[in-house]
């Protein structure tokens, strides 16, 4: 799947929003500000992974994310001009 997100897209999020499972959120892992999509949602936290699967550090690296470290849910997307 390629990436829903390039370098120099500008993302807006919306704290406080409910995720869902596809949604793309703005989150803290390990010290870093990642954006990645939910794919699932546990006890344990949002496990998250990048649309590109090969080239992506994710959940699958670092596990799930919790809850508390959620900055928010993207809401809208700006591309940037090519």
């Amino acid at each position: 799947m390629l990436p829903a997100l390039k370098p120099g897209d500008i993302v807006i999020g919306k704290r406080g929003k409910v995720p869902q499972i596809n949604d793309i959120v703005i989150a803290w892992a390990h010290d870093k500000e990642v954006i990645k999509r939910i794919v699932d949602i546990t006890d344990a936290g949002y496990d998250l992974r990048g649309d590109n699967s090969i080239a992506s550090t994710d959940s699958r690296s670092y596990g799930p994310i919790a809850k508390q470290h959620l900055k928010g849910v993207v809401i809208r997307v700006i591309k940037r001009k090519t």
